[in-house]
């Protein structure tokens, strides 16, 4: 998942735009549900880097559950990048 900041100085006042969302969905169930989940918040627009957080709260927790519920298979990972200027 790939955002930017969109204006404003302050932390609170940063808006954060989900431009892309890079998921496989074709290995197994469990990477199809997370990639499902993700694709949920592509082109979405955060308002402030305190909803920024918690989203990326909400997704990692996501990806933990999916993980120990099903422990056959590989773990996921997730990963975020910035492009913040």
């Amino acid at each position: 998942m790939e955002y930017e900041k969109v204006s404003g100085p302050s932390k609170t006042e940063r808006m954060y735009f989900i431009q892309y969302v890079h998921a496989y969905s074709n290995l197994n169930k469990k990477s199809t549900k997370i990639a499902e989940k993700a694709m949920e918040f592509s082109n979405f627009l955060i308002k402030n880097e305190i909803a920024l957080e918690s989203l990326k709260k909400e997704l990692g927790d996501f990806v933990k559950q999916c993980n120990s519920e099903d422990t056959r298979s590989r773990e996921i990972e997730m990963r975020i990048t910035s492009h913040l200027k």
